[in-house]
């Protein structure tokens, strides 16, 4: 049981640390024009996929609503 836990705590680690193309697009837009465009980069995601979020909320709780 504890190689099982110990390999996914690796695994989970170093999938987790390794930078994606977002980390490397935030880090090029902050060194080529300054922070505030690299915090604005890395703002992208909660803005793009807020109405993605609610609306899936929304349809999931008419789902469950038309159940009972």
């Amino acid at each position: 049981m504890d190689i099982f836990l110990s390999a996914g705590i690796a695994l989970g680690l170093s999938s987790g640390f390794s930078p994606g193309p977002l980390t490397t697009l935030v880090i090029s837009q902050a060194l080529q024009h300054g922070a505030k465009e690299g915090l604005k980069v890395a703002m992208a995601p909660f803005v793009t996929d807020l109405p993605i979020i609610l609306v899936s909320v929304f349809a999931l709780a008419q789902v469950r609503n038309s159940q009972t």
